[in-house]
């Protein structure tokens, strides 16, 4: 009987750790775009969302003053509606998690690097390339936050075989806030794909 109630207490625990997770999603695709490129990458945007410079979302949950937070961060995106035969870097041919009532287009970005691109015109630039369009804001101010281990190629895409798109593993300290994360583009409204984040307290 012992043995039982300690089998059933640690199971208890188990399905009480594994709902302490919490899991939303941050949606490359908006319908608004902005003016240009530069008004999204302008010190406001440091500041606050610019409208039309993407999207954001906001966690369900606060992050408390001085707790560490594990935010586990999954998925590629598409900063292109099309994709012409002639593409730079390797792409990926879809996202692990599709932008609802959008097509699953090929993906070239995740939250730390962009690893391809299409080419419409003149030469492919070195890629990847590590780049800021992943933000968070813990309470104070956005930033690029840079993914545990520091890493200096992209994550593998493994989704096709039952694995993860991308995985990256981030440790935060909250400010007594929910936060916030986005995906910077200036022009949204023909993006494609998700990415999945999971905070673990």
């Amino acid at each position: 009987m012992t043995g039982c109630l300690a089998a059933l207490a640690v199971s208890a625990a188990a399905a009480s750790s594994a709902s302490a997770a919490t899991t939303f999603y941050l949606n490359s695709y908006n319908s608004t775009d902005a003016a240009s490129a530069a008004f999204c990458s302008s010190p406001a945007m440091m500041i606050t969302t610019v409208p039309g410079c993407g999207n954001s979302v906001t966690a369900p949950i606060v992050f408390e003053t001085g707790t560490v937070y594990t935010v586990k961060v999954v998925g590629s995106v598409s900063a292109w509606g099309a994709w012409p035969s002639v593409r730079c870097g390797k792409v990926e041919p879809s996202s692990q998690f599709p932008s609802p009532g959008r097509p699953n287009n090929p993906v070239g970005d995740d939250a730390q690097f962009r690893f391809a691109k299409p080419l419409y015109k003149g030469s492919c630039p070195k890629l990847p390339q590590k780049t800021q369009y992943f933000q968070v804001n813990l309470g104070s101010k956005w930033f690029h936050p840079i993914a545990n281990g520091k890493p200096s190629k992209p994550s593998p895409d493994n989704h096709k075989t039952g694995g993860e798109q991308d995985p990256y593993t981030f440790t935060f300290t909250g400010e007594g806030a929910a936060p916030q994360f986005r995906y910077v583009d200036y022009h949204p409204s023909d993006n494609s794909g998700q990415f999945k984040i999971t905070v673990n307290p």
